[in-house]
């Protein structure tokens, strides 16, 4: 006659026998277990997805207070601002000109400040660019 006993190994490595009702006790307890990770898994990800931006939300108008300028890249052809909240948006330079700035030149905008991360004063054409030139787009105004 085989031993009951003997039949079921736990899974969990132990590598010791046990009853069925142990067993089980042990399934239920490993069940509980993966059910509240689950759950913190699935609070993790809605808790990311607050966070993250759509491309619906970059349409909208970000304030000032929320988002500001770290960094700029002067390019060739094109102004690039690091934002606060870790993206990157560019501007062509040939804006400045349809903004109705003249003689603006590459070598003229590496001279920059960035004035409380909410704008960019070029003190060689004596412009300054606020973030919505970024955010906006074209429609934002140059001051």
């Amino acid at each position: 006659m085989v031993d009951k006993k003997k039949q079921i190994r736990m899974a969990s490595g132990k590598g010791e026998y046990v009853t069925k009702v142990e067993f089980f006790q042990e399934l239920k307890e490993i069940r509980n277990l993966v059910k509240d990770e689950y759950s913190q898994i699935k609070n993790d990800i809605k808790e990311v997805k607050k966070a993250v931006i759509t491309p619906n939300q970059n349409k909208k108008e970000v304030k000032k207070e929320d988002t500001k300028i770290i960094n700029l890249e002067v390019q060739k052809d094109k102004l690039i601002a690091q934002l606060s909240d870790g993206r990157e948006l560019s501007i062509p330079i040939v804006w400045f000109k349809k903004w109705g700035v003249k003689g603006v030149k590459v070598d003229k905008l590496k001279n920059y400040e960035i004035w409380e991360g909410d704008e960019i004063y070029f003190p060689d054409i004596d412009e300054v660019l606020g973030i919505e030139s970024f955010t906006k787009g074209f429609d934002a105004d140059c001051e």
